[in-house]
């Protein structure tokens, strides 16, 4: 088994690291096609991803000695570290730096990025073995380039740049089905189940929440981890909220109402629904989830990705009204976001036509608020359209959105064959869906 083999998934990813290893491991390869090695690789994306264990892989398969340098000093102190760090790799050449969390290494000292210090050593001991020809690669990962100078991160330094996202549904199933591999699970649980629950979060917290699933079922005498346990622990650590057995009844309707709403929206759009929920808030309140099965990090790439989007957001509101009769403030961030989305569309890419869009050469006042005026009528103008279409689709599919507002006020949480039985059903039921 190499290295490489403990990264589960990012097969993408992995091809990079490996074409760099095999430059590090026969450069004369490479020299007689009047290549060379790149100087550095910074490996960066959010907290829990593996962006360590990625440089360490590659570190370890590089045949190389290695050198490791993390925040472990006062500031001052650890400069000299840095540089130590640099001077006994280029003795010991051909070697590989690591420099792990390399965004954490500069105190604030209230001056510029690119006067600190420990950035400024760093790039110096770059120049310096650039300069002696030395065989020394720079391995470094970050979760915030925008901590590090520009300087730093320029071609010649740390301009070769490997960005590190979420794992897909693909792989957080196959990281799932590892973590599970000493955990017994029942047998409505699968980890492509899971992974359509919580994709789009990162492989640290794929693996606490199933440490934590089992914790819940240890603690009830279980002799296996059950979807309820699962489903809790994501409610726990993924949106910071708990069920709750006496809930108040009027506000358990309303949010199921606002939430089956969500969700017949996604799948009026095509969109398959992982899970929906009623959330309690550690401190009080209620809320909801509607979860669709996608990979967490996906944008709208067109006008009609938007308004499916949009029309999701407006969703809650409108199954609230045509069902209940009534209007909640639970609809009030949807309804921010629906506004600042199409503010987007309408202003900066000028989806709407170009008279919508800001006029730089023009920073007079009234220019401005004319322009905001206009801007703001257009925005309402398509909202006020697109909700009356949400209406009427809530309308066409009134009878699956009341199947599953009764399973939620029931379950508090239906996953997604929940979803789909209960679609079944009210399709069959209503003659499906008109339209």
């Amino acid at each position: 088994m190499n290295a490489f083999d403990s990264i589960i998934g990012y097969e993408t990813e992995k091809k990079e690291l490996k074409r760099i290893c095999d430059m590090l491991i026969d450069e004369e390869k490479y020299k007689k096609l009047g290549v060379t090695c790149p100087a550095a690789l910074l490996i960066h994306g959010r907290p829990g991803l593996g962006k360590s264990l990625m440089a360490r892989a590659l570190a370890q398969s590089s045949r190389r000695v290695v050198y490791s340098c993390s925040k472990n000093a006062p500031e001052g102190s650890f400069v000299n570290i840095i540089r130590e760090t640099f001077e006994n790799a280029a003795r010991n050449a051909p070697s590989v730096v690591l420099l792990d969390d390399m965004d954490k290494f500069a105190e604030d000292n209230g001056g510029s990025d690119s006067n600190k210090e420990e950035f400024v050593i760093i790039q110096t001991c770059l120049e310096e073995i650039a300069e002696k020809n030395k065989s020394v690669f720079v391995i470094a990962t970050a979760n915030d380039i925008d901590d590090l100078p520009e300087s730093l991160l320029r071609a010649g330094r740390f301009g070769r740049q490997l960005h590190i996202k979420p794992p897909s549904i693909a792989d957080a199933t196959r990281i799932i089905k590892a973590y599970l591999k000493n955990k017994p699970v029942s047998e409505d649980v699968s980890p492509e189940l899971i992974a359509n629950m919580i994709a789009g979060e990162s492989c640290a917290m794929l693996k606490e929440v199933l440490n934590e699933a089992g914790m819940y079922a240890g603690y009830e005498g279980e002799s296996a981890i059950g979807r309820r346990h699962i489903l809790e622990t994501i409610m726990k650590l993924v949106y910071h909220s708990r069920m709750e057995d006496n809930p108040d009844e009027e506000m358990l309707r309303i949010f199921s109402c606002h939430e089956a709403g969500h969700a017949v929206a996604r799948l009026a759009g095509e969109t398959e629904v992982a899970f929906l929920s009623i959330l309690f808030g550690q401190s009080g309140g209620i809320c909801g989830v509607c979860r669709s099965v996608s990979d967490g990090w996906e944008t709208p790439w067109s006008l009609e990705d938007l308004k499916k989007e949009i029309m999701i957001k407006l969703a809650g509101k409108a199954a609230e009204e045509v069902i209940l009769g009534t209007v909640s403030f639970g609809a009030q961030s949807d309804l921010d976001e629906a506004v600042q989305e199409l503010r987007i569309a309408v202003e900066k890419l000028m989806a709407f036509g170009f008279e919508y869009g800001y006029d730089f050469r023009r920073h007079d006042e009234k220019q401005a608020c004319a322009r905001q005026e206009k801007v703001s009528d257009k925005i309402f103008a398509v909202l006020n359209e697109w909700y009356g279409e949400t209406v009427e689709m809530i309308k066409d599919w009134r009878p699956v959105v009341e199947a599953l507002m009764a399973g939620l006020i029931e379950n508090k949480y239906l996953l997604r064959d929940d979803v789909n039985r209960i679609v079944s059903a009210g399709r069959i039921d209503a003659g499906g869906p008109r339209g």
